[in-house]
């Protein structure tokens, strides 16, 4: 009996997430959820409507109502960069921020990913990493990775950290953010 393929399985995988989210609470449309949880992941230089249109691989139309959606539903506010007020920057509201902690993960996944052991967490979590990277590599796609994954990313200290492209300090918090000017190392992520 011939084995499923690797693409089925996280193809199944996705679509059942996809599922469940729609069937959640709120019941927000697939793209709307992603936007709103990369918008409550992502970094200072990656809030931007153009930052979420690439990050999603959508048009920026798409995006566009997208974030006209959200907005409208009081799960994202706006704001003015305060260098350049013709740069728009996103970030959820408090409503956006509780209904993601309340449905992602979603409830099924999360009995799913409680029945692996931690070993079988943490290697699968890298294993998917790497099939993650060896696309966008392949694809000449933004890594959009974690910043203390970045070859940017530089350790000054005990919870101290900067950011080698833009020579800004970066918080403890800020080191677990997604930043759209990830740069992977070339045999992979530190620590």
């Amino acid at each position: 009996m011939e084995r499923a393929s690797l693409y089925e399985y996280l193809s199944r995988i996705s679509r059942l997430l996809m599922a469940e989210e729609r069937s959640g609470r709120e019941a927000l449309p697939a793209v709307q959820m992603a936007a709103l949880h990369y918008l409550n992941r992502c970094n200072r230089y990656s809030d931007t409507p153009a930052s979420v249109a690439d990050y999603l691989a959508a048009t920026k139309g798409t995006v566009s109502q997208t974030l006209r959606a959200l907005e409208n539903k009081g799960l994202i506010e706006r704001h003015a960069d305060a260098n350049d007020g013709r740069v728009v920057h996103l970030a959820p509201t408090r409503a956006g921020k509780q209904l993601l902690r309340a449905e992602i993960p979603p409830p099924a996944f999360r009995a799913a990913e409680a029945e692996l052991g931690n070993d079988d967490r943490d290697q699968l979590r890298e294993l998917l990493e790497t099939l993650l990277r060896g696309m966008q590599r392949s694809g000449q796609i933004s890594s959009f990775g974690v910043c203390r994954t970045c070859s940017h990313f530089r350790r000054l200290g005990e919870n101290r950290f900067q950011c080698g492209l833009t020579e800004e300090r970066l918080t403890p918090a800020d080191s677990e953010k997604i930043c759209r000017e990830h740069a992977a190392y070339a045999t992979g992520a530190n620590d």
